[in-house]
């Protein structure tokens, strides 16, 4: 088997729906095989999903969250590469044979490839990022207080050669294609990761030891962007937001000592007052700010 496909699913049945659709309208000449883990849904998913002959559905009886289910459908999978796919992507050309081409040339030490990802509007989405760092949290503080302060942060503008491969920090969780052999030796998902951060902390562990991640050019995808993990109303933002959060704390602890990560939370707390001023209720406001200020605690991880 030269690839297998990994979507996770969790209440978006049609959203679902129109990316398996894509990527058996636009996959051919490679051997793959899709697998579908359901997260519990409520919704018409086990009805619409499981209707498809040719994919692997797994139905969880709760919901594992995005890292804990997309180890699991690894379970269920035979490919030389494992590309991991949100839900809410859109494959608008034969992506997986270009994913398993691409790989196919790369050195040994690239463990993770994914491509540039288009917004609906044919734009360029959000596709990499940097190892998030002590450092990085203090220029963000800076950049945060000048901004509010009314002067200019300066910001560096970026010019995107999408025909070349890039070298990044992590490529998004939207479509990461990883090798097999090294998913064996150093596992994928951490699960103390519920939602977000899990691809930071997975591939900074490949690179402590020396592996690459590349952004590379050919497969295109469209990704729709938080439809995967949407809800409505003010309530989600809130229980969505403190999720966000909660990861990132838990990526820090994980990376830092006691004292920088003590720094970190610090630089954290110094920053409430500003981010919290545009979100949430004033009781959601001070119940953020009581979580802020708190330990992490290991039965936070998964609210």
């Amino acid at each position: 088997m030269d690839i297998s496909v990994i979507i996770v699913n969790y209440n978006t049945a049609q959203i679902t729906k129109q990316c398996l659709d894509s990527i058996f309208e636009q996959t051919h000449d490679v051997e793959f095989e899709v697998i579908i883990v359901d997260n519990a849904s409520t919704d018409e998913s086990e009805k619409i999903l499981s209707a498809y002959p040719n994919i692997k559905y797994v139905k969880n009886t709760v919901n594992l969250g995005f890292g804990k289910a997309n180890n699991l459908g690894y379970n269920y999978s035979s490919g030389k590469y494992i590309l991991l796919l949100n839900s809410d992507t859109i494959l608008k050309n034969n992506a997986v044979k270009l994913f398993v081409d691409n790989f196919d040339k790369q050195p040994d030490d690239v463990a993770c490839i994914g491509s540039w990802l288009l917004s609906p509007d044919g734009n360029l989405n959000n596709s990499y990022g940097d190892i998030p760092t002590l450092n990085q949290a203090i220029k963000s503080t800076v950049h945060l207080y000048l901004r509010c302060l009314g002067l200019k942060s300066k910001k560096s503008s970026k010019e995107f050669d999408t025909t070349r491969s890039i070298e990044v920090g992590y490529v998004m969780g939207a479509d990461i294609c990883i090798r097999r052999s090294i998913i064996e030796r150093l596992g994928m998902f951490d699960p103390d990761f519920f939602m977000y951060y899990e691809e930071s902390e997975m591939q900074y562990r490949y690179h402590k030891v020396g592996y690459k991640a590349k952004i590379v050019p050919g497969p295109q995808i469209v990704h729709l962007e938080c439809i995967s993990t949407k809800e409505t109303g003010k309530k989600y933002s809130y229980k969505n937001r403190r999720m966000f959060f909660t990861s990132y704390f838990l990526f820090m602890r994980k990376r830092y000592s006691y004292i920088k990560y003590f720094i970190f939370r610090l630089i954290f707390i110094f920053n409430a007052p500003i981010f919290l001023s545009s979100y949430y209720s004033n009781l959601e406001k001070l119940k953020m700010l009581i979580f802020i200020c708190s330990p992490l605690k290991s039965d936070s991880i998964n609210e």
